[in-house]
């Protein structure tokens, strides 16, 4: 393991993009996770089990290579019954995120901007607009003016849509359908109604 950032995957207890019940022991390797400042690279050795085409791995098709320890996992508690993580994780990760080789599976995946910001303790997003991962099982593009409702919403839970509308300059007609957006993604959330209620980043 290199650097010094922890991540915690959020897909269920199987939910890691590259788990040990998929690497070859047989060759003497270990899988390899490595933390970087944006990223977190993940590399099982071995390749994809032989009876695994790439096209039934990233339609979710679960075949461990290391069974017995798949179940010694699952008695333990400390993965959920047998083949339903990588439906989740397929749900929760691209394609493009993986390299699969005929000796290799490597995992890489690029932290999540808004994430890092809550870590840093700013909570807040830049400019740019980028892609994102939602509660809704998604990926939703982040508009200037989606990002700067969430960062008004990390400054202030009660902010009202009026506040929103006058400080990016749009109407709130236009600051409502971004919210929709937001909340239809699984980023935002109403909490205890529109009066006397709350914003809540999800």
């Amino acid at each position: 393991m290199r650097g010094n950032s922890h991540v915690r995957f959020n897909e269920g207890k199987e939910g890691q993009p590259s788990d040990p019940f998929y690497n070859d022991y047989i060759r003497g390797a270990f899988p390899v996770v490595e933390f970087y400042s944006d990223r977190v690279e993940i590399t099982s050795s071995g390749g994809l089990p032989l009876s695994l085409t790439k096209e039934e791995f990233f339609s979710g098709v679960s075949h461990p290579r290391n069974h017995e320890l798949m179940r010694v996992f699952l008695n333990m508690g400390l993965c959920e019954q047998l083949g339903s993580g990588m439906k989740k994780i397929m749900k929760a990760y691209r394609p493009e995120d993986y390299r699969i080789t005929e000796n290799f599976v490597m995992a890489r995946f690029k932290y999540n901007e808004h994430a890092l910001a809550v870590l840093n303790g700013s909570g807040k997003f830049g400019e740019s607009s980028e892609k994102v991962h939602g509660n809704s099982g998604k990926f939703a593009e982040l508009s200037n003016t989606k990002k700067r409702i969430i960062n008004m919403i990390c400054d202030d839970k009660t902010v009202t849509v009026d506040a929103m509308a006058a400080s990016i300059g749009l109407t709130t007609r236009a600051i409502e359908k971004n919210i929709k957006q937001l909340k239809e993604d699984g980023i935002v959330e109403r909490k205890n109604g529109d009066r006397g209620g709350y914003w809540e980043i999800i």
